[in-house]
């Protein structure tokens, strides 16, 4: 991998390392606070749903977080550091806490921040990367990313297993973690973060005047609230005794986290690759292709076989799902309107975080497991069919 200048080579490194650890976030956010709710505190369902939500919940906040801090003019790494602080200090507070409405709180304040910071991090990908690279070099990241997630993910499991009081040691590693993220942050150069001079609602006339961000940003919502509304049910599967599975927490983070990091490090340098020389369009379909297969392959199953098989097509659908969400707004619109078209995109994500799991967790009230995955399985079919519609768009670059 070359890197033609000091000032890419100091973002790669930095950024690499960021990426590494926050690996320990991603895994927390979508298996290990989930599966706490279950085995620690016998969460309701109405409390699981809720905090199903948490990943993406703090999206919905994001226009009002980035308009409020471009007025300082500070280096958006640094303002990106800050989000880091924040959620460090709610997991610390969440790590000595045994009330279970105290845990949802503080991990409902930390998503806020989790997710707000997307917005300002691809200023400094923009500013600091060259375009025909910017994903292969983020790509790189992310495969520490998911090996820091194989080792905590196992390590959640087994702590858990030695003892469900373990959860205060394994949410404060996630603290030092994060504090650690902002340090990296904070040694990468940056321009100040810049937004265009308009309110919140003004950001959302991007999806009235630009239609193709529109249909792309509807075809992203309809998989995306597939994904989110059988990630939860698929932990519930594997982790519920009612079942039928019986399985201990070493296998149930193997399951539901350890084998797909495993094919996310694997596959996430080819994605990366793929969406710097492919068009976005093939790279959507591809992800969605993946996804659709592992749901229908995992809610069909029992032998742990064919559910770590499709935990491994899950995970290679995750590693072109986090590069697309990541950069995809770039292919669409002009580059003054990047950074507020990208605020649209994560509160549309928190919005549909929201409905997600409550929606799923709905249907699993009065079905099963499998009918929920027939109802995600449709949406992440039209949202195949939407993109493949649009695979002649001019307007996409």
């Amino acid at each position: 991998m070359s890197l033609s200048s000091p000032h890419i080579r100091r973002t790669f490194v930095y950024d690499s390392m960021r990426l590494c650890l926050q690996g320990t976030l991603d895994t927390a956010f979508l298996s290990v606070f989930l599966l706490v709710a279950i085995r620690v505190f016998n969460a309701p369902v109405s409390s699981k749903a809720f905090l199903a939500t948490l990943t993406w919940f703090g999206g919905i906040f994001s226009p009002w977080l980035i308009r409020g801090l471009a007025q300082f003019k500070r280096p958006s790494t640094h303002l990106a550091g800050s989000f880091f602080i924040v959620i460090s200090i709610c997991f610390a507070l969440a790590a000595v806490t045994n009330s279970f409405a105290s845990y949802i709180l503080l991990i409902a304040l930390a998503s806020i921040a989790y997710r707000g910071k997307d917005s300002i991090l691809i200023s400094m990908y923009m500013h600091n990367y060259p375009s025909s690279h910017r994903a292969t070099y983020f790509s790189f990241g992310m495969v520490l990313s998911s090996i820091m997630g194989i080792f905590f993910g196992q390590l959640t499991g087994y702590a858990l297993d030695a003892g469900v009081e373990n959860y205060h040691f394994l949410i404060g590693f996630i603290a030092i973690c994060s504090a650690c993220c902002a340090i990296c942050l904070y040694r990468i150069p940056s321009e100040p973060s810049e937004m265009p001079p308009a309110s919140r609602k003004s950001y959302l006339r991007y999806l009235r005047d630009d239609t193709t961000f529109a249909r792309m940003e509807l075809f992203s919502f309809l998989m995306g609230i597939a994904f989110q509304m059988l990630a939860p049910i698929r932990m519930e599967y594997l982790a519920n005794v009612r079942y039928g599975l019986q399985l201990n927490n070493f296998s149930i983070m193997l399951l539901s986290w350890g084998i797909l990091s495993a094919a996310r490090v694997i596959s996430t340098p080819i994605m990366g690759k793929l969406f710097d020389v492919l068009p976005l369009i093939s790279n959507q379909i591809l992800t969605g292709a993946f996804m659709l297969c592992g749901y229908l392959i995992f809610f069909c199953s029992q032998s742990f076989f064919w559910l770590g098989t499709s935990a491994a097509l899950l995970g290679m659908a995750i590693s072109g799902k986090f590069i697309i969400h990541n950069f995809w707004v770039s292919r669409v619109v002009s580059s003054d309107a990047i950074s507020a078209c990208m605020s649209v995109h994560i509160l549309i994500s928190g919005v549909r975080s929201i409905l997600a799991p409550l929606i799923g967790y709905g249907i699993l009230a009065i079905s099963s497991p499998r009918y929920v995955s027939y109802v995600g399985n449709t949406l992440i079919a039209i949202g195949i069919f939407g993109f493949w519609c649009m695979r002649k768009n001019p307007a996409i670059r």
